[in-house]
């Protein structure tokens, strides 16, 4: 096939790409914006058990941390009087803003691709809404998370950043006839560099908070903030004291049991999540009432745990609640199995059924990448490949990009971090180019459409070489995510490289120009050593064997 119509061809073929991952962009874009979770489509209940206490008070303290407890003389009064334990946070994978999960007691996955930050607000069960089922009358302080989190439902409401802001207001709200459950988000430690003078200040606050509550009928929740994944001397703190609290209960706990904790205490039912218990060590409670207890959250976890098997296409029945907490246990044990399973069946279904028309395209992706590595243009490819790698990704971590929840255009629009990553893998392509060109330059080759051939050949062998993993990623998991969404990380990494081969794609002309410019200049520059007489070059060979061995001998 002659040169020029070849380069006509794999320019065709790099805008198909293009072409290709901007439509596998836009109908994962679209499954992931229609997207709910299993907790949201859940039957949520609406009656809890009886309370533990009359009123319940959740003071969220963001920067709280065990050894600011110690220095905080009403914290650690609060913890000698009442349970105390260690807040591990797995599966939150450093999320900057946990107050859902505290909330809700599910883990922070999104209910769909969140294009901007006002799509924060959950769709899981939290507090509030058990509140507002149950018909208890609930009231809030804090900032704008907390305000957008609880949609208005929480009665009175008030605006602060801090205690001092919201002293009065929670003074007002401790009154008898306030609301029986109430939630203060503050932010007093949430900035780096707190002194001994900022603490003073909160504990003195916080004295006068603790003068006002009548500890025969209230209870109050301390939470802190985690600022990692793992429990230990490093972990957040939470202390719960007053009424239903068991003095001197301690340990380990995630943060995922804060919210199943409070509703206890409060009479509400359970948020519905997949994961999350009452701390029961905590409960000043035993007998017929734990029974009562243990049935209203494996009500919640049995509704999350249907809505997920329908998901999933199961058609398993669940067991009814036990009627006592010995057998909670191992009724939980054995639901989790059934979605456990339930989830494999459908994994290993829809791989299967994604099998034959995405398979032979990735087995046909990996062939061609062996072709051209091996061919005479091979080299060339390669330091284009590490060239284009290397610099996309310094660009992207350069621009904020991450692979995490705080990933590429969680914090803002996506179309403006498209942006950003579009100009990045430009930059990066047209360098890896230019390394193309290079050399290419240095094999024999004389027509400028062979160069730009073999530049194209690099251009597409690169976007072959993105795609690869990702369509083996979509092959074993597919666009559905019935339960829970994958890892922030797992989707962004998705869209970001179906960016980079829309990018490659519609480059081509740009990147076969720059690859011949590339080749000509260093041609120019630095002209390869002339290869001289072949059967000179040969006698000279025959010539320093007998010398080589002679030396060898010597």
């Amino acid at each position: 096939m002659r040169r020029g119509p070849a380069v006509l061809l794999l320019i065709l073929l790099l805008f198909g790409a293009a072409y290709g991952a901007w439509h596998a962009a836009a109908f994962g874009y679209a499954q992931l914006a229609a997207f709910q979770p299993a907790a949201a489509r859940a039957e949520r209940p609406a009656a809890g058990s009886a309370p533990l206490a009359d009123r319940v008070v959740l003071l969220i303290i963001d920067g709280l941390t065990p050894d600011r407890v110690y220095r905080l003389p009403s914290l650690d009064w609060l913890r000698r009087r009442g349970a105390a334990y260690r807040l591990d946070a797995p599966g939150t994978d450093g999320a900057a803003d946990l107050m859902p999960v505290l909330l809700s007691g599910a883990p922070p996955a999104r209910g769909g691709f969140a294009a901007d930050a006002a799509a924060d607000r959950p769709v899981m069960d939290s507090l509030v809404h058990a509140a507002a089922r149950s018909e208890v009358s609930a009231g809030g302080a804090g900032g704008p998370v907390l305000a957008a989190l609880a949609e208005g439902a929480l009665s009175p409401w008030h605006d602060g950043a801090n205690l001092g802001e919201l002293e009065a207001a929670v003074q007002q709200m401790l009154e008898p006839g306030g609301p029986r459950l109430i939630i203060v988000q503050a932010g007093d430690l949430a900035a780096d560099g707190v002194d001994d003078a900022a603490l003073a200040e909160l504990d003195r606050r916080l004295v006068s908070l603790l003068d006002l509550i009548d500890w025969r009928t209230t209870a109050l929740v301390v939470a802190g903030t985690p600022e990692g994944r793992s429990a230990g001397p490093a972990g957040p703190p939470l202390i719960l004291a007053g009424s239903g609290v068991l003095a001197g209960g301690g340990g380990d706990a995630t943060i995922y049991d804060v919210a199943p904790t409070v509703a206890a205490l409060a009479g509400l039912p359970a948020p519905v999540s997949p994961r999350g218990k009452p701390i029961v060590s905590a409960l000043d409670i035993e007998g017929r009432p734990l029974d009562a207890l243990t049935q209203v959250h494996l009500t919640s976890r049995r509704a999350w745990a249907a809505a997920a098997l329908a998901a999933y296409g199961s058609p398993e029945e669940l067991p009814p609640v036990p009627a006592t907490a010995v057998e909670g246990a191992a009724y939980l044990e054995r639901m989790e199995q059934q979605v456990s399973a339930a989830r494999e069946a459908w994994l290993k279904e829809g791989a299967l059924d994604r099998l034959p028309y995405l398979g032979p395209g990735l087995l046909l992706a990996l062939l061609y990448l062996l072709i051209v590595y091996r061919s005479p243009s091979g080299a060339a490819a390669f330091r284009a490949h590490l060239t284009y790698l290397a610099l996309f990704h310094a660009l992207f971590f350069a621009l904020g990009g991450a692979y995490g929840p705080r990933a590429a255009g969680l914090d803002g629009p996506w179309t403006l971090a498209a942006l950003r990553y579009a100009l990045a893998a430009a930059a990066a392509a047209l360098l890896a180019a230019y390394a193309a060109g290079f050399a290419l330059s240095r094999r024999d080759y004389r027509k400028p459409r062979y160069v730009a051939a073999a530049g194209l050949h690099a251009a597409l062998s690169c976007a072959a070489l993105l795609a690869l993993p990702v369509g083996g990623v979509v092959l074993l998991v597919g666009w559905e995510f019935p339960v829970a969404l994958p890892p922030a990380g797992l989707w962004v990494w998705f869209f970001v490289t179906a960016l980079q081969v829309m990018v490659i794609g519609a480059l081509a002309p740009v990147w076969a120009f720059a690859t011949v410019q590339a080749a000509r200049f260093a041609r120019h520059r630095w002209p390869p050593p002339e290869v001289g007489d072949p059967e000179i070059n040969a006698d000279r060979v025959v010539r320093m064997k007998p010398l080589r061995r002679a030396r060898k001998r010597g």
